[in-house]
């Protein structure tokens, strides 16, 4: 008998081709009834692939059986096909951060002198967007404060133009940039940094920092996509 192959390519739940086993995504065949299943995966390759090789006659094994082995084995190649996403996701921890350049500054033609002035730091940019944010996206990015009184103000600042989300990279990068663009009013900033040299008041004040590494990563997948956040560090 003919190999079969099904190939995996992390097809989401709706291009799944039918399958029926448990909703695992990219599986769209059972193991054949004279068959038994391999799960092979190159080194380093994204993709896991499943071939089904032809063996002795399988009658006595029941076909939920089959089924069952055939999706085990898959799953555990595309497991083994994917070791980097997690060990990346971490990665941002220590060396990268999310700031912002905000509608107060890159409506002002300020961005190009805050780029240069955070490249002067030895920050490198990683990743960057320009967008104009809605009120949805605003307000979810700044959920965390929305019992606080500012939190309408800030959304409705924060979607009155277009902004420039940025991932950077430098050792210790959060308390750098933290220490690199000064307090949130610019009257107490130290002098030399963004918010000194760029802010406006302590409300527009041209540029966001992430506080932690763990925000770091999270709101960097909130403007930018997977696979830009992986390239980025």
């Amino acid at each position: 008998m003919s190999n079969e192959v099904s190939r995996h390519p992390y097809a989401s739940p709706s291009d799944d081709g039918g399958n029926t086993n448990g909703g695992q995504p990219g599986i769209v065949s059972p193991i054949p009834p004279n068959s038994t299943a391999t799960s092979i995966a190159g080194p380093g390759s994204t993709r896991g692939e499943c071939v089904t090789e032809g063996t002795q006659p399988m009658a006595h094994v029941s076909e939920a059986t089959r089924t069952a082995t055939f999706v085990r084995r898959c799953r555990a190649a595309l497991g083994r096909a994917r070791p980097r996403s997690t060990s990346q996701a971490h990665d941002m921890a220590g060396n990268h951060t999310l700031t912002i350049i905000k509608p107060d500054a890159l409506t002002t033609g300020k961005a190009g002198k805050i780029i240069a002035h955070l490249e002067q730091q030895g920050f490198k940019i990683r990743a960057s967007r320009v967008m104009h944010m809605n009120e949805s996206q605003a307000g979810e990015f700044y959920a965390v404060h929305r019992e606080r009184p500012f939190f309408s103000p800030l959304v409705t600042f924060m979607t009155s133009g277009p902004c420039m989300p940025m991932i950077l990279e430098k050792e210790n990068a959060v308390a750098a940039l933290r220490t690199a663009i000064g307090a949130t009013d610019p009257a107490q900033a130290e002098p030399g940094t963004v918010r000194k040299l760029y802010a406006e008041s302590k409300e527009r004040n041209a540029i966001h920092a992430s506080d932690s590494d763990e925000n770091a990563e999270r709101e960097a997948r909130f403007f930018f996509a997977e696979t830009d956040v992986l390239a980025a560090v």
